[in-house]
This record gives C-alpha cells, sequence and structure tokens, in this order.
C-alpha cells in the first residue's frame, strides 16, 4: 500500500512524499520475515525513478544500482526489469555528468530491451527515449533526435497517433531544437 501511494505521490509531482513513502515501503519488506526480492528490487526501483525525478541523482544511482543487482540475481539474465531499471540508472549517471557509464548503462538497456519487448513495447520506446536523454544531457542532439524519432516509431507501431508517450516524446524533441 505505501509503495501505491508514493506512486500516486510521484504520479502528481510530489515527489518528496513519493521518497517518504518508498522508503518506509523498502524499511518493511527488508524487515519482513521473508523479504521478497522482486518486491525489494520494484520499490528500490521506484525509489530511483523519485530521486531522479527530484534531481538527486547520486541516490537514484544508489537505488537504481541496488535494483539491478536484485534483478541479475533474480532473473539470472535478461529481463524487462533490469532492461528498464539499466536505462534509469544510466540517466542518474547522465545526471552526474557520468556520461561513458551512462551510455554503458543505456547499450545494455536496450540490447535487453530489444530482446525482451515486442517491436511496438511503450518499454522499450521509455528506454530508447531515456537514451535521448542522456544524449541530449552529453549535448548530442542530432544522436538525441534520432533516438527520439526512433521511440516514437516504437509507439506509432503499437498504438494509436494520440499515445501520451508520443506526445512526450515530440515535447522532448521540441526542447532540444
Amino acid at each position: 500500500v505505501l509503495s501505491n501511494i508514493g506512486f500516486i505521490h510521484a504520479a502528481i509531482g510530489n515527489h518528496a512524499l513519493a521518497v517518504e513513502h518508498y522508503q518506509e515501503s523498502l524499511r518493511i519488506k527488508r524487515n519482513a520475515v521473508n523479504p521478497e526480492p522482486r518486491a525489494i528490487a520494484i520499490t528500490e526501483s521506484n525509489l530511483a525513478s523519485a530521486y531522479f525525478d527530484f534531481g538527486d541523482f547520486s541516490r537514484a544511482l544508489a537505488h537504481a544500482q541496488s535494483s539491478e543487482e536484485l534483478w541479475r540475481e533474480i532473473s539470472g539474465g535478461d529481463h524487462p526489469e533490469l532492461a528498464k531499471v539499466l536505462s534509469l540508472k544510466g540517466k542518474a549517471h547522465g545526471g552526474l555528468g557520468q556520461f561513458e557509464k551512462a551510455f554503458e548503462s543505456s547499450d545494455e538497456a536496450i540490447r535487453i530491451g530489444r530482446n525482451v519487448f515486442e517491436k511496438s513495447h511503450p518499454d522499450l520506446a521509455q528506454v530508447l527515449a531515456d537514451r535521448a536523454s542522456i544524449l541530449s544531457m552529453a549535448g548530442e542532439t542530432g544522436p538525441a533526435l534520432t533516438n527520439h524519432q526512433e521511440a516514437i516509431a516504437v509507439i506509432e507501431k503499437g498504438e494509436s497517433e494520440y499515445y501520451p508517450q508520443k506526445a512526450k516524446y515530440l515535447e522532448a524533441m521540441g526542447d532540444i531544437y
């Protein structure tokens, strides 16, 4: 329940309250009699995302790395959640100006994403859009635009042209221009 409340706060932009609820949820999950690694990994990822949105890239990175370790242990290989958390880890590295590490995480996220998601899956589009964000942070506007266009093409394969994610990517492209 606490994670759900955190999710709602994150969705409406109350990042501080989202972090607070995710932290309490994580504390409870870690101290449970039989801790569930998947639940902990998801909450770690949620915390990473909330900290990223809050602009605290160091904490975002720490929680993304914790989630990554758990997903690697749980899945033993390529997994959709691993692709998503690697993408988030890349953005956190990018926020810290660590572009080489950002691109390494992003490359792996895209490789996994292409293996585990359908060619029209919104999560594949998100991994590509995250790569575009990193490229934009690094000042590489041409490749950033190309990645956003690829993310839009993925969305258009599977959804209507009015899909909200498409609008978000078009806005991001406008910000680059």
